[in-house]
Order: C-alpha cells, then sequence, then structure tokens
C-alpha cells in the first residue's frame, strides 16, 4: 500500500463519517497506479484490447504516466468489457465481463479508495468480497451464533442475478453520501456505463455490475450495505432481543435472531427481505426466502 493510501485510510478510520471531495490526486497517483499494476494477475485473460500483463510490462513506465495524466485531465474513457462465460458446477453458465488491461488498473485503484472509505463503516455481519473474510467465516459465525447465542428463528434467502440488476441511479446515489468529489464521481459512472462486447455486437449497461470488474465488489457491497443492512438495523434490530445479524454473503444473505415479546409479526416481515432487494435492483423476480426455528430459544411452532 503507497503511504498516501495508508495515510487516507487511517484517516478514513478515525472519521468513518466524513465525506470525502478531493480523490482525484489519490486515483491518478503515479505510484498509486504501479502498485495496482503490480497486484493484476499475469494469467487472466485479456478483455477487448487483448492487452495482457506481460505485454503491458513493455516500457510499462510511460505507459503510467500517460495513464495519470489522462486521469487528471479526465481523458481516460474505459473500453467495453468483453463477455465471456463460465460453467456452473451446478450446471448453466455465469458471465462474466474482463476488463481491458488499463481499466483493471484504474478499478483496482477505484476499489481501494472505496474500501479505505467504507470498510470502517460496513457491519460486522457482512462477509462477502471484503478483505480477510470469507464464505467459510461468514458460516463458521453463523454456526456459532445458532449454536452458542440465545436465537430463535433463521432466514436464509439467495438473492438472484444481484451483480446483474443493480439499479445505477440508486448505486451512485448511495456511493454520494460519502464521495463527493464530482470527477470521480464521473470515473465510477463510466465504468457502470462502458457496456459489454460479445460476438462482436456491442451492447449497452443500463443496470448491473458486471462480475469480473474489480470495482463491482466494492460497489455491490456498498449496495447492499444501505438497501440490506442498515434498513434491516433501522427495521428489525430494536423489536429482535440480542444480536440481530442481517447479512452473511453478497448474493446470499443470513438472518439470525431472536424476537422480542410482543412482536409476532416480525419473522414473517424479515422473511420478506428479498422483496425489497429485488425492488431496489430494479427487477420483478422473487423467490420465497427460508424461515425455520433453530438456535437455544426455539420453541415448537
Amino acid at each position: 500500500m503507497t503511504t498516501e493510501l495508508a495515510r487516507f485510510t487511517q484517516w478514513a478510520e478515525e472519521q468513518p463519517q466524513r465525506r470525502y471531495t478531493a480523490l482525484m490526486g489519490m486515483l491518478a497517483d503515479r505510484e498509486g497506479l504501479r502498485e495496482s499494476f503490480e497486484r493484476q494477475d499475469g494469467r487472466k485473460a485479456p478483455g477487448v484490447d487483448g492487452v495482457r500483463k506481460a505485454e503491458y510490462e513493455q516500457g510499462v513506465e510511460d505507459r503510467l504516466d500517460q495513464l495519470s495524466a489522462r486521469l487528471r485531465r479526465m481523458g481516460h474513457r474505459p473500453k467495453p468489457v468483453r463477455r465471456a462465460y463460465l460453467k456452473k458446477p451446478t450446471g448453466g453458465r455465469r458471465a462474466l465481463g474482463l476488463p481491458s488491461f488499463e481499466d483493471r488498473i484504474v478499478q483496482d485503484r477505484v476499489s481501494r479508495i472505496l474500501q479505505a472509505i467504507w470498510e470502517p463503516e460496513f457491519r460486522e455481519c457482512s462477509y462477502g468480497f471484503r478483505p480477510g473474510r470469507s464464505a467459510h467465516q461468514a458460516l463458521a459465525r453463523v454456526n456459532q451464533i445458532i449454536t452458542g447465542e440465545r436465537t430463535q428463528w433463521v432466514v436464509e434467502a439467495d438473492v438472484k442475478s444481484f451483480f446483474d440488476s443493480v439499479d445505477h441511479e440508486h448505486l451512485m446515489r448511495f456511493v454520494a453520501h460519502r464521495v463527493g468529489d464530482a470527477n470521480l464521481l464521473r470515473i465510477i459512472r463510466r465504468f457502470l456505463k462502458a457496456g459489454v462486447l460479445e460476438d462482436g455486437a456491442f451492447h449497452a449497461s443500463e443496470q448491473g455490475t458486471p462480475q469480473g470488474g474489480l470495482v463491482s465488489p466494492v460497489l455491490a457491497n456498498i449496495y447492499l450495505h444501505y438497501v440490506l443492512d442498515v434498513w434491516f438495523e433501522r427495521r428489525f434490530a430494536r423489536q429482535c432481543e440480542g444480536k440481530a445479524p442481517s447479512g452473511a454473503l453478497r448474493g446470499r444473505l443470513c438472518g439470525v435472531f431472536r424476537v422480542r415479546a410482543g412482536c409476532p409479526a416480525v419473522p414473517g416481515a424479515i422473511a420478506g427481505t428479498p422483496r425489497r432487494v429485488w425492488a431496489w435492483s430494479g427487477t420483478l423476480e422473487d423467490e420465497p426466502a427460508t424461515l425455520w426455528r433453530d438456535g437455544a430459544c426455539a420453541v415448537p411452532a
């Protein structure tokens, strides 16, 4: 981590509710771009530019100087992502968006800046796509809560096609809660609107954050931080006893809670949480959540 980003990360931790208005200098920082270049995996498939890390490394110092200058004058225009597909173990295919190599560098830098701002604010119950956290840790924590703490209900649901259905306008409004730099907001919007190239045909990006983009995971976490985690705290936490963690993984949520006496409708209302996520994601798809009694305070229906 560069000295500038390290200082900024510490500053953000000390002032977690601050709104930052001058971030483009850090995005265009020459040493920061070099660090993001080094972080790229040379084995990754190329985007529409056909450039891999080994090729970009030839004359990399001049390339990074030019990239930094373009960012400072707002001349960087993201290329469309190349659409590729991976087979799912359960059948079907999962779409991936492969950015051009230079866009990977810029996205990595944007992602690091956004992580520095939001990591101190993200809730402890959030595990998806966060530094030092994993799906295994999320499952272990859910198991610990069910077996060792006074829980009564468990709700589990799958947020179907979440990355493909994120609403751009809602997302940009959430990012603007903490980012007041208009130029950085323009850069993020350009990435969202860069479009997709598939079989030689261009498709506009009207919604969603492409899976495969380096900035997509932190944008997804910011989106669900407000749509799910903060909302759950304000809407339900006071009606639950003890801890009421609401989320585990992006794309899949799990709530473990104990309802206060006199709040019999709360479990059913919480089970309807996926409808809220889908509504805010601009899709009408709906799947029922799974709700069951479990834990030390569970009693027969």
